[in-house]
Formats: structure tokens, sequence, C-alpha cells
């Protein structure tokens, strides 16, 4: 027996973790159950389903949380919509007296530079006192 051999056991970590959102994924884009495959089409289609399930499928938005369904065409109207802000700033800083505000940036669900966590910094003796065990600060 090879030590990767694949089948039905390379899927039980998908379908731990993913089994609601597979099924779902099944019943609406091809009609069928989980339970059912095995008799409307074999076990070797499940693997070549999942390597080719869209981003906005509810298996991928599981398993990739952090892309938030969003397609390339997204990201890329996302990086329209940035551009054409930078182009409006940069023709009304040119023919302002006062420079207006740099426009921000679309939010991307993959972007963690612009989150803050928290109001502020913690004073030093509540850092100090958590540190040694009081608790959250």
């Amino acid at each position: 027996m090879r030590p990767h051999s694949g089948g039905i056991a390379a899927l039980a970590p998908v379908f731990g973790r993913f089994r609601d959102a597979f099924d779902y994924d099944l019943m609406e884009r091809f009609g069928v159950r989980l339970r059912d495959v095995g008799r409307t089409f074999g076990w070797s289609a499940v693997p070549v389903i999942l390597r080719h399930l869209p981003p906005d499928s509810a298996t991928v938005r599981k398993a990739k949380p952090d892309q938030g369904g969003w397609t390339r065409q997204d990201a890329m109207t996302a990086d329209l919509i940035d551009a054409v802000r930078w182009l409006q700033w940069t023709v009304v800083s040119a023919f302002s007296k006062s420079k207006p505000r740099e426009p921000v940036p679309y939010p991307r669900p993959w972007d963690t530079s612009t989150r803050r966590v928290g109001s502020g910094a913690v004073p030093v003796s509540d850092f100090w006192d958590w540190w040694d065990g009081g608790g959250a600060a």
C-alpha cells in the first residue's frame, strides 16, 4: 500500500471540517446530497469537484475565510475603485488651495494592514498587572 494512496480516506479531513458546506454545494450545483455520492456519480468525481469549486462556494468560503468569497473580478473592481479615487484626489489636489485627505483603500478581506484592535495603548501599570497574572487588561 502506498503511503498517500488517496481515495475516500484522503477526503476524510474535508468531510470532517467542511461536510455541511460541501453538502450544500452539491445540493446547489448538482441537485444531489453527499449521501448520494456513489449512486449518482463515483467517489472519484469528488476530488475533481472540490478542486474546481468557485471562490463563492460555501466550501471554499469555509476553508478560506480570509478570502471572504472574493473572486478575481471582485479584487480587480476594488483596484479600479482605488485607482479612480486616487485620480480624483490628484485632480482635486491640483486645483485646490487646501490639500484634501488622501483616499482610503477599498477594504479587502485579506488586508490586515488597516485593521486596528483596541482604542489606544495600554498603560504600563495595567500591562504589568496583566503580565503578572492579574487577568486581561
